[in-house]
């Protein structure tokens, strides 16, 4: 259970920076105090749909295909946004060296997708992380905006167009957690205007 609660931290901590967002501003990788950023050299032209899938996971799947998927999920839902929060504890081969697999629902499709990946491997800095998932991804290396700490570490983050990608390899409590987040523009401002015109819609549906 301890662990459950600690994967939803993590993962609303990357909602809550990813809120903050302000969509008339292309994403760059979060700038904490004393982080030199580095920015990207190249668009990214790439669309959701050509994206490939990590682990046969992405962007649009439905909860039912999820569930095909992973036997145990775990439900957290927002009434208020209309977003579907659903926490996976992988298992199997296919899912082997992560942690765990959380997903956001709106309108019955997957719109972002998050991987904790376990402390197997030492990464030097946070672009030898980046280097090797843009390769496998087969993402252009010149569309990443990077934010690295002295020691390395810190978040890249590449804007393509109608989706992001967020990787982290951070330091806590002496041992290097590294992730990635992919998820779709926009899709948190999205469901506020869905929910605002629903309420909109009842005050002129209603009746004395």
């Amino acid at each position: 259970m301890k662990y459950l609660l600690s994967l939803i931290f993590i993962l609303l901590l990357g909602l809550s920076v990813s809120a903050q967002k302000k969509k008339s501003k292309p994403v760059v990788a979060p700038r904490p105090p004393g982080f030199d950023y580095v920015p990207a050299t190249a668009k990214c032209s790439l669309k959701s749909e050509n994206f490939g899938a990590i682990r046969g996971l992405k962007l649009g799947m439905t909860v039912d295909q999820v569930k095909e998927i992973f036997l145990t999920l775990d439900f957290v839902s927002d009434e208020s946004s209309l977003i579907q929060t659903i926490i996976v504890l992988p298992k199997g081969s296919e899912f082997s060296g992560i942690r765990g697999i959380a997903f956001e629902f709106f309108e019955n499709k997957a719109v972002s997708f998050f991987l904790s990946y376990e402390h197997d491997i030492e990464w030097n800095s946070i672009a030898e992380f980046r280097m090797q998932v843009s390769s496998a991804m087969k993402l252009p290396t010149g569309i990443w905006s990077d934010s690295i700490d002295i020691d390395g570490t810190g978040v890249s983050a590449a804007e393509c167009q109608d989706f992001k990608v967020l990787l982290s390899l951070l330091n806590t409590n002496g041992r290097l957690g590294y992730s990635v987040r992919v998820e779709k523009n926009n899709f948190r401002q999205e469901a506020q205007d869905k929910v605002k015109a629903d309420k909109e819609k009842q005050k002129k549906q209603f009746k004395p």
